[in-house]
C-alpha cells in the first residue's frame, strides 16, 4: 500500500495572535506544518512565534516581502523580494537555507522562475485560481534542463524535514 501526505501549509504570517493559536493545535495533534511567510511581517515579537513553530519542526518558508503581485514587478524587484525574506527566515532558524516559494496570490510568470531558487508550492486548488498560467508554468519548471527548480502542488510534497 502506497504511504499518502497530506501537507499542511498556513500563509500572511507569522502573526503574533494567531500563530501561537495553530501552533498549540498542531502540538496538541502532534501534527508539524509549513508557515510561509510574509517578510514585512515578521517583526521582533513575531518572530518569537516563528522561531517557536521551526523549534517544534515545522517548515518556515517564504511568501515574498510585501505579499504583492509578483507577475508585476521586475527581475529585480522579485529578487529583492525574495532576499530579503529570506534574511529575515534565516535569522529566525539559525541560517537554515529557505526551501520552499509560495507566490501571492498564486500569481506566477515566466521570469519567476528563473529569479526565484526555490521550489514553487501552490497547493491544491491552484487550478481554480489561476486556470491555465498555473499549468503552464508547472510544465516549464518541471522541464527545465538544470533540474534544479520545479514546481509541485502541496499535495505532492511529503513534508519531510
Amino acid at each position: 500500500m502506497e504511504t499518502k501526505y497530506a501537507a499542511l501549509t498556513f500563509d500572511d504570517g507569522p502573526n503574533a495572535v494567531t500563530t501561537p493559536k495553530v501552533l498549540e493545535v498542531l502540538k496538541k495533534h502532534g501534527v508539524k506544518a509549513s508557515f510561509f511567510l510574509v517578510g514585512d511581517n515578521i517583526t521582533e515579537e513575531s518572530a518569537k512565534v516563528a522561531a517557536a513553530c521551526f523549534e517544534y519542526g515545522c517548515e518556515l518558508c517564504n511568501h515574498s516581502r510585501t505579499h504583492s503581485a509578483m507577475p508585476k514587478q521586475t527581475s529585480l524587484e522579485i529578487r529583492e523580494e525574495i532576499r530579503y525574506t529570506d534574511e529575515k527566515i534565516k535569522h529566525i532558524t539559525g541560517g537554515k537555507d529557505v526551501l520552499f516559494f509560495r507566490p501571492p496570490y498564486i500569481a506566477v510568470c515566466d521570469s519567476m522562475y528563473d529569479d526565484i531558487e526555490h521550489t514553487f508550492i501552490c497547493g491544491v486548488g491552484a487550478k481554480r485560481l489561476g486556470g491555465q498560467r498555473i499549468r503552464r508554468g508547472a510544465k516549464q519548471a518541471d522541464n527545465r534542463a538544470d533540474g534544479k527548480r520545479q514546481h509541485y502542488p502541496a499535495s505532492r510534497y511529503g513534508g519531510e524535514r
